[in-house]
């Protein structure tokens, strides 16, 4: 059985994601690679998505931008 998955693109606000506890990479950059990640997000916006699963009806799991996610944390705005 071949399972086929829906793209969607929305807006999604950063307290409702978390990270995948299956991840493989345990270390995502010191602070110093996560300012510069977020200045050039703040320069050139975010070039790719985060691609999540959802998880509960309002809990999405991160599949692929863990750093983008971490760098994005703190920003000013509650969605990407």
């Amino acid at each position: 059985m071949i399972l086929k998955h829906k793209t969607v693109f929305k807006e999604l606000p950063l307290s409702k994601l978390e990270l995948d506890g299956y991840q493989p990479r345990k270390e995502y950059g010191t602070e110093a690679e996560k300012e510069k990640l977020r200045s050039s997000i703040t320069h050139f916006g975010l070039q790719d998505s985060i691609m999540v699963t959802q998880k509960d009806t309002d809990r999405y799991v991160i599949i692929d931008g863990h750093r983008r996610y971490l760098a994005l944390k703190e920003w000013p705005s509650p969605q990407i």
